[in-house]
């Protein structure tokens, strides 16, 4: 079980790379550039009740909300990691109890 959750959490992050890979290469391409201008695709962030259009912004802070937002991919990840060990737990609790019910007690 171990293995699977850390294969999974393996491609989840390699996406994520992945992702964010071809974003930076997209950005040095102008015909993706010039399409959405035509498209008029903006990416539209909000901030403490503020909106702020993600191209206008500077390569640092556009890097600070990468990472933030990285930062919650693997809040969830891990919290969903947690429920599958719980579970997990609770499902053998259950065949111990069933298992001990059929041997007896010391005392």
């Amino acid at each position: 079980m171990i293995k699977n959750i850390f294969k999974k959490f393996k491609r989840t992050f390699s996406s994520v790379l992945y992702k964010r890979n071809k974003v930076k290469n997209s950005k040095n391409n102008n015909a993706t550039k010039s399409q959405d201008i035509l498209n008029n695709k903006f990416k539209v962030i909000k901030f403490e009740g503020k909106s702020f259009d993600l191209s206008l912004l500077d390569n640092e802070t556009k890097n600070i909300i990468e990472l933030y937002e990285i930062s919650n991919i693997k809040i969830k990840f891990f919290e969903n990691l947690l429920k599958s060990i719980k579970i997990d737990k609770d499902l053998k609790l259950i065949k111990l109890k069933s298992k001990l019910k059929k041997e007896t007690s010391i005392k």
